[in-house]
């Protein structure tokens, strides 16, 4: 599945850098071109809403969207949470697509799904598996597989920490009492080779 996601997480990276630059320039020099889509979108005050807001300022919200798009393929293209993120926010676009349409015109449903949804879907269910992916660069730390909320496992020690501290090599353990009557463990180091065997002097012995 490594590679799956390599060739995806690429793919989509593409997409929504190629994305940014086809929203800067129809926002600069094809404004006009959003207009249909409030033909297809699937909720009528969704429709006006387009008409009224959307392409009386199509020039700022066509630059906003670049930038978000911008902001994605170069989050897809990241490690850990960033990449995390950018698939969240492609796959809320892809909503938002879903609803919006393509702008094809069709006749009845079915058409309009085939060319304004279907597509989406698909997108969408391609790029959900990512959410899965376990950061390489973690598990060659030794620190598990990540954390769905980013940064929650930051303070946790690595396993092979914990092997280190557990191994005959490292610092031997002690222990005192809390005031709860709970055990507070300590590391004490461990005696020199030379001492060990061998019986110590008991105190106040000639």
């Amino acid at each position: 599945m490594s590679w799956y996601r390599a060739v995806v997480r690429m793919v989509f990276a593409v997409a929504f850098l190629g994305g940014a630059l086809v929203h800067l320039y129809f926002g600069l020099f094809s404004p006009h071109s959003y207009a249909p889509f409030a033909d297809t979108v699937l909720w009528p005050w969704l429709a006006e809403l387009w008409r009224s807001f959307v392409m009386a300022n199509i020039g700022w919200l066509s630059l906003l969207t670049a930038v978000f798009e911008l902001a994605v393929g170069l989050g897809l293209l990241a490690r850990g949470c960033a990449r995390r993120a950018a698939v969240l926010a492609a796959l809320g676009f892809f909503a938002f697509i879903l609803v919006l349409g393509y702008s094809w015109p069709a006749d009845g449903w079915w058409e309009d799904f085939l060319k304004n949804r279907a597509g989406t879907l698909v997108m969408a269910a391609t790029l959900a598996p990512l959410l899965r992916a376990p950061d390489r660069s973690r598990r060659a730390l030794g620190a598990g597989p990540a954390h769905p909320e980013c940064g929650a496992d930051r303070a946790r020690p690595s396993r092979s920490r914990r092997q280190w501290a557990a191994s005959p090599h490292s610092l031997s353990a002690g222990g005192s009492t809390a005031s709860d009557g709970s055990a507070v463990p300590f590391l004490l180091p461990p005696s020199p080779p030379s001492l060990r065997g061998r019986p110590r002097p008991r105190m106040g012995a000639a």
